[in-house]
């Protein structure tokens, strides 16, 4: 049943190396998207102002803060309160059938050991204890390969929303990357006038 919270552990945190490629460099404007109600709502997208170099060209890298999508984006927080739901109910499941498990051993090692069985009767015993044991770790695998599964989907889904909402930003800022920052990570220091955070996160919740 370690396999289960070590699933969890990982569930829904996005790469840090989220990637893209802009071209464009328009002024701000007025975009229309979709709610989760289903109507339109208009997102304003600020542009932002890129620092320059002494050769007068623009910063060509953009930022996103992925500690701050992770919580913060709405989907991913309806998206792992989901899965952790799902994993507890699996993991109790499994616990409650390896105690009902353990208490069978434990009573075919009492009698055992009380001489009440005989070598015939033990033999049979073990083999069906064998067998549900075997049935129990194979139940877990599933259950593990289930959630991976699972997993995997929500997040490719992640991924393909964070690059959708990301294209805006072709129409936006002359730009080669957007990159993703983490606490922690290679980046030591970020300028926060490159950060789009707050831009993108405002359209990801706002977008069905």
């Amino acid at each position: 049943m370690k396999n289960l919270s070590l699933i969890l552990n990982g569930i829904l945190i996005i790469a840090v190396g989220i990637l893209y490629y802009l071209h464009f460099n328009q002024p701000k404007q007025m975009t229309s998207v979709k709610t989760p109600e289903g109507k339109d709502t208009i997102v304003t997208v600020s542009p932002i102002e890129a620092p320059v170099s002494e050769e007068g060209l623009g910063s060509n890298v953009l930022y996103v803060d992925i500690d701050t999508i992770n919580q913060k984006y709405n989907y991913i927080k309806t998206q792992k309160s989901i899965m952790e739901k799902q994993g507890a109910q699996a993991e109790a499941s499994l616990k409650a059938k390896a105690k009902v498990l353990q208490d069978e051993i434990m009573a075919y090692q009492k009698k055992a050991q009380a001489g009440e069985l005989t070598q015939q009767q033990a033999q049979t015993i073990e083999k069906g204890l064998g067998e549900k044991q075997q049935a129990l770790a194979e139940q877990e695998q599933k259950l593990s390969d289930e959630l991976i599964k699972k997993t995997n989907k929500i997040q490719e889904e992640l991924n393909k929303r964070m690059k959708k909402e990301l294209q805006v930003y072709l129409d936006q800022y002359k730009a080669d990357y957007i990159l993703g920052y983490t606490e922690g990570a290679n980046i030591l220091l970020t300028n926060p006038k490159l950060n789009i955070t707050s831009q993108v996160l405002k359209r990801l919740n706002a977008t069905k």
